[in-house]
């Protein structure tokens, strides 16, 4: 099965369809939200996810791009699925079958 990294190469000013659109994909509340706003405007471009399955890859770009980032999904040797940002990773547990992530 192949597995993906969606990269994001610019995100938009933060505004509520943005941080909702986070909101999303990772399942963090909004003050999260607002710091991964913050991590990924001062790291772009940056990987935000790897590991991850098509389906979902194609999902989360289409909402990333929704919201106004510039996104894209490449291939990747990583099998297992990780979101890029060291605050959120530590807090959460990524279930990508489902899109949402279970606090620890």
């Amino acid at each position: 099965m192949s597995r993906f990294e969606i990269r994001i190469d610019s995100v938009p000013k933060r505004n509520a369809a943005w941080l909702k659109a986070l909101r999303h994909a990772t399942g963090c509340g909004l003050k999260e939200a607002a710091n991964l706003h913050e991590y990924l405007a001062d790291h772009a471009p940056c990987v935000f996810a790897t590991g991850i399955e098509g389906e979902v890859g194609e999902h989360l770009c289409a909402l990333l791009t929704k919201a106004g980032a510039a996104v894209s999904a490449n291939a990747t040797a990583v099998v297992s699925p990780m979101l890029l940002h060291p605050g959120i990773n530590r807090k959460y547990t990524w279930h990508w079958l489902w899109g949402r992530a279970t606090q620890s």
